[in-house]
């Protein structure tokens, strides 16, 4: 974990194909109920939970999607692991990446972490206007994963400065998707406004791991909000939320500060 109480990947580069199938979104999940956890006082600091476990959980019921769209439709079909199975740690089932194992059975007693709030938010022509402040909003509470473009060009990427896809690739639209944890945003010395998100490709990638994507051209279309017993997101008290003001003239917004993780 670093101050932006969100977890980071050990290994420099991080395996999002495994048989042809994308495994972005177990990653970018895990970490968000992680770092949701910890903010809560659930789960130790140094207590990772297993991406295994959601892996192999996903695959044995027939819920992995290959393919275009994959990512997305994936993280619309966790959430009963997310209410009803739970994290178990990653010292009780270390990840393999293997999609072919047996739901393992755990020893009576192994602690189990789930979460009771899970919801999509998604761009659409009504909410446009409120859409990235809503986002600022519940970035308030825990980082939150979601889904954008996977243009050819952001493969290319190497982390550094802000990334845009190419004018070609706009028009010609996009195939994949790739989910990534949403973990805070600012502007640059350009005045450009960037969304900050965690790469799925380790510390030595981008930004300590993370990379900026351009605010003004929408392409977080997707997001998925957690909540532990009222705690991060929570649909039946959103409407009673203030929405704050966090603009910035130039610099990033660090939505943990207060925390000193290892």
């Amino acid at each position: 974990m670093d101050n932006r109480g969100v977890l980071q990947w050990p290994a420099n580069r991080f395996l999002l194909f495994y048989y042809g199938r994308r495994l972005c979104w177990s990653a970018s999940i895990t970490a968000q109920a992680t770092a949701l956890l910890r903010l809560h006082g659930t789960l130790l600091f140094d207590m990772p939970l297993s991406i295994q476990h959601v892996v192999t959980w996903m695959s044995f019921h027939g819920l992995i999607v290959e393919g275009e769209g994959g990512a997305l439709r994936d993280l619309m079909t966790v959430h009963p692991f997310l209410f009803y199975e739970g994290y178990v740690a990653e010292a009780f089932y270390p990840t393999t990446w293997s999609l072919n194992d047996e739901l393992p059975l755990f020893p009576i007693g192994t602690p189990r972490f789930g979460i009771t709030d899970f919801a999509r938010l998604s761009l659409t022509a009504e909410n446009a206007s409120t859409y990235e402040q809503q986002l600022i909003l519940h970035l308030e509470h825990s980082p939150i994963t979601c889904v954008s473009p996977s243009y050819p060009s952001f493969g290319a990427y190497n982390g550094l400065g802000i990334w845009y896809p190419t004018p070609a690739e706009v028009t010609a639209g996009f195939r994949f998707l790739h989910a990534m944890m949403l973990s805070g945003h600012g502007v640059d010395e350009f005045g450009v406004g960037y969304w900050e998100l965690q790469q799925t490709r380790g510390p030595a990638y981008g930004y300590g791991g993370f990379v900026r994507i351009a605010r003004h051209l929408k392409l977080i279309r997707n997001a998925f909000l957690m909540g532990v017993n009222g705690v991060g997101y929570c649909y039946r008290t959103f409407d009673r939320m203030m929405l704050r003001n966090t603009s910035i003239a130039y610099g990033r917004v660090q939505m943990y500060p207060y925390l000193h993780f290892n």
